[in-house]
């Protein structure tokens, strides 16, 4: 039996072009989009037998690296409130063994029981929402969470939201800035244990936190 608050439709922080989302990571990653899933399944420490839950999943570019590393005894759903989004992931999805599942779900509703996950990732979404939706989301997440699960979740270090922001976001360098907007957010959303894990990347934070 899933849990359900009520269903949202249309969602303003949605992103429908789906069609365009890969080629448009590729140019702003220079190529190293790939290399940001598997860092961000890094961080999450997703291992064999694990039951992982990908907030905000795109077009699964996480959820799929994250199969690969829960093996066929574990089980990862990737979410995501763009029914567009979904349609592609699964498409993409489709001949791996493991594959990851994926819905049409927003953050703030996750359809999951209590205590059912052992991993959640959130790559590049958190910053799309609103304040208020991400209060609501996180604390979403450390109830599907199980107790000492762990959330991985990969940003900007700056929410200065502008193009240029975003095409340096990807660029390397030997100083790593402080993601501290996103560090401070998840101590106030109660998470323990909240730390940066350095990477190449001086323009993302990849920051690991455990629930209580």
């Amino acid at each position: 039996m899933s849990h359900h608050h009520g269903s949202s439709t249309a969602e303003p922080h949605t992103i429908s072009w789906a069609r365009l989302y890969d080629p448009l990571v590729w140019v702003l990653s220079l190529g190293r989009g790939g290399r940001v899933a598997a860092l961000t399944v890094d961080t999450a420490e997703v291992g064999a037998g694990n039951r992982v839950l990908d907030v905000g999943t795109g077009t699964g570019a996480v959820a799929l690296r994250a199969a690969e590393r829960a093996g066929p005894t574990g089980e990862v759903i990737g979410i995501d409130a763009a029914p567009e989004m979904v349609a592609k992931a699964t498409s993409k999805a489709r001949g791996r063994t493991p594959a990851p599942r994926f819905e049409v779900a927003p953050i703030e509703d996750l359809p999951f029981e209590t205590d059912s996950f052992d991993r959640v990732t959130a790559q590049l979404m958190i910053h799309h929402l609103p304040e208020d939706l991400r209060r609501t989301g996180l604390a979403e997440i450390r109830r599907v969470l199980k107790p000492g699960g762990t959330l991985a979740v990969t940003e900007f270090v700056s929410l200065e939201d502008s193009a240029r922001a975003h095409l340096l976001s990807f660029s390397r360098g030997r100083k790593q800035h402080r993601a501290s907007w996103l560090t401070a957010l998840l101590e106030s959303a109660d998470f323990d244990a909240v730390e940066q894990i350095p990477t190449e990347f001086s323009r993302l934070g990849f920051v690991r936190a455990i629930n209580p």
